[in-house]
């Protein structure tokens, strides 16, 4: 999924961004949660990605949120995300850390600028 979301991201001019592994646990709980719950959603037990983000005890700048259910692959919710506009400007936003998550297709991708 990072390969395939910094070759969109070199496509457009815009630099890469790296896995942060933290950022990568808050994505796989969110999808963990929204599995749980049947529901695809931007806010958690946790809170709202930001808030997620500060009770980490991540120092962030900037954060976004791409969800999905239901894609079966990683190109088939890459591409789906490519096609959306506001999904396709978060993945080239002024980010420069990334995570991922999926738990029985319900997938996140968690961006923050630090």
């Amino acid at each position: 999924m990072l390969q395939q979301l910094n070759a969109i991201r070199a496509a457009a001019g815009k630099s890469s961004v790296s896995l942060d592994t933290r950022v990568n646990a808050i994505a796989q709980s969110h999808s963990q949660y929204q599995n749980k719950v049947r529901s695809m959603t931007h806010s958690d037990p946790a809170g709202s990605l930001g808030t997620r983000y500060s009770a980490s005890g991540i120092n962030w700048q900037g954060a976004a949120e791409n969800i999905a259910w239901n894609q079966k692959t990683v190109s088939d919710v890459m591409t789906a995300w490519k096609n959306s506009a506001g999904h396709y400007a978060n993945m080239v936003g002024d980010y420069n850390f990334v995570g991922f998550g999926v738990d029985n297709l319900y997938w996140t991708q968690d961006f923050l600028k630090a």
